[in-house]
């Protein structure tokens, strides 16, 4: 006997609308029942939460060159290294 739950579908359309929302607004519809399902799932909360978190994250990176220094800021050094 398995202790693991099967795939929910609803969770599915979930964690697909979790993403795309970080790309775009997502129509009305699609808004409500996403946060429906929210309410009442602990498992897409949690992956929205790690999604927005992993987004930040990815940004910063983005934002950011290998020293830690803001890209395209003045006062980068021009080799790229701490003076």
């Amino acid at each position: 006997m398995s202790t693991k739950r099967p795939a929910m579908n609803g969770c599915l359309q979930a964690t697909r609308r979790i993403s795309e929302a970080q790309e775009h607004d997502l129509p009305l519809w699609q808004r409500l029942t996403l946060r429906l399902h929210l309410a009442i799932c602990t498992d897409c909360r949690n992956f929205q939460k790690n999604s927005e978190a992993l987004r930040r994250i990815m940004q910063h990176y983005a934002e950011h060159d290998d020293a830690g220094f803001l890209a395209d800021s003045p006062e980068t050094p021009q080799d790229g290294r701490p003076e």
